[in-house]
């Protein structure tokens, strides 16, 4: 782990350079936000957001009306080998449920059925009880031999903060259901 020492204007911004794998943010005089290419979420004093792959930097950004100051912790590794979690850890609980409108797949296709999200703590995919045959669920690469195979009626439980694709043969919607931080 490396301290990272920042001081932010009201309305600041400062862009971090990677690999980066985890960021925990020791203390802080105010809140402040963390970016990951398009997605923005709170950062909260003593919570840690993991990477499930490096990636090769973050923005933190003051949204707020007067400077702010801290430390953030930032690991290039897994989370394990730098020690983050050390004296007492607690469990915290997800603080949103979203259901998302069914998504259409086209028929042989990886569809893009939700964007890369660093909030989110799982997804569930379920390949609908109407449909006519099983999907694939997994990265852009999931195709008719690859990604988690998920029979008609069934549901597919991804933890992560990728982007989720699904591949159908056949044209058919899949339901979708997140839990977010």
């Amino acid at each position: 782990m490396k301290d990272y020492n920042f001081y932010l204007a009201a309305g600041g911004r400062t862009d971090i350079s990677g690999p980066i794998r985890s960021v925990r943010l020791m203390s802080t005089s105010g809140a402040i936000a963390l970016e990951v290419g398009n997605n923005k979420s709170a950062l909260v004093a003593g919570r840690a957001i993991i990477f499930a792959a490096p990636i090769d930097g973050v923005a933190i950004i003051n949204e707020g009306a007067s400077d702010v100051d801290g430390v953030l912790a930032l690991g290039a590794s897994s989370i394990i080998s730098d020690n983050i979690l050390t004296g007492e850890v607690s469990q915290v609980k997800p603080s949103t449920i979203d259901t998302v409108a069914d998504v259409a797949l086209t028929a042989a296709v990886a569809t893009l059925v939700l964007p890369a999200d660093i909030t989110r703590r799982e997804a569930l995919i379920s390949n609908l009880i109407g449909n006519a045959s099983n999907i694939r669920v997994g990265d852009v690469n999931t195709g008719a031999a690859r990604g988690a195979q998920c029979g008609t009626g069934q549901t597919v439980t991804l933890n992560g903060t990728e982007a989720i694709y699904a591949f159908s043969a056949t044209a058919q919607s899949v339901g979708v259901t997140t839990v977010r931080d």
